[in-house]
Order: structure tokens, then sequence, then C-alpha cells
């Protein structure tokens, strides 16, 4: 592909990005103006900040983080498996390109 091309790509993956971004932010504003008028005392960032402190609270609490470690250690557990194989595979290959033609 031509730089042109990746460019082209690049940017319109960036324009995606910033129109997800600009979506979110559309809803956001469009809630809180709903939420101005059906609870005018209701405040959406004192309200984000508190379930946001629930939420790491209870990701970040000892037993889950255990849980998350075990976890993402059996999920590797197949590559981990194969990983020695694999070394070899690429040692051999390397050694086998080294060798000067006979």
């Amino acid at each position: 592909m031509t730089p042109t091309v990746l460019q082209g790509a690049s940017e319109h993956r960036q324009s995606d990005d910033v129109n997800m971004i600009i979506a979110v932010f559309r809803g956001l504003l469009t809630l809180e103006g709903t939420l101005a008028v059906l609870a005018p005392d209701f405040n959406m960032i004192d309200e984000a900040r508190i379930q946001a402190a629930d939420w790491l609270r209870e990701s970040l609490a000892p037993g889950t983080l255990g849980h998350g470690i075990v976890d993402k250690l059996l999920e590797s557990l197949p590559v981990r498996r194969r990983l020695p194989s694999r070394i070899d595979r690429i040692a051999s290959a390397l050694e086998q390109r080294s060798q000067p033609f006979l």
C-alpha cells in the first residue's frame, strides 16, 4: 500500500474515533438536560464520582484482584504450554539460516 492510502486509513479511523467521542458527549449533554428538567436536584457529576469510587473499590478488592489474576493465568495457559516448542522452532530456523551453504 502506498503511504497516502495508509494515511487515509489512519485519518478515517481517527475520524471514527472523534465521531464516537462527540456522540458520547452529545448523549451525556442530552441526559444532563433531561435530568435538569425531571430531577433538578440531581447532580450527575457527583453521582458519577460515587459510582466510580464504588466500582473501583469492588474491582480492586483483595479477593477480586486475586480472582482476576488467576483468570488471566488460566487464559494464558495454552499459549504458555506452546511457548517452549515455538522457541525451539525459532532457534532451529535461525541456526539453519546462519549456516553457510556447502
